[in-house]
């Protein structure tokens, strides 16, 4: 089954979107630390790893959205791990859609 790609919409005032661009421990923990509640947190390039550990329990209940870069995750051999955690997915256009929308912007590495 291929891969879905999310419908990429910003929620409402006051966003900022989290570039997640490596996945280690200490700057998951960072970004988790944060955000806010509606926050959107794309997981892109190395940063996709994230899927592979149990990092993301860090983001649960702090109520934002994650993304993960389509490209990135086929690039890296990461479709099937996608498909079975049941992950948002987004493109490049999505991307450049979601930067533009939202209020803020920080790069995480």
């Amino acid at each position: 089954m291929p891969l879905q790609r999310a419908a990429v919409k910003a929620p409402g005032d006051r966003t900022c979107l989290h570039l997640v661009v490596e996945p280690h421990q200490a700057v998951l923990a960072s970004c988790a630390s944060y955000c806010s509640p509606g926050d959107l947190v794309f997981f892109l390039a190395n940063g996709v790893f994230a899927l592979t550990d149990d990092h993301l329990v860090l983001f649960d209940p702090r109520g934002q959205r994650l993304l993960f870069s389509v490209e990135d995750i086929g690039a890296r051999g990461l479709q099937s791990l996608a498909q079975h955690r049941a992950v948002e997915l987004a493109d490049d256009d999505g991307l450049a859609a979601l930067i533009s929308q939202c209020d803020h912007c920080l790069t995480w590495k």
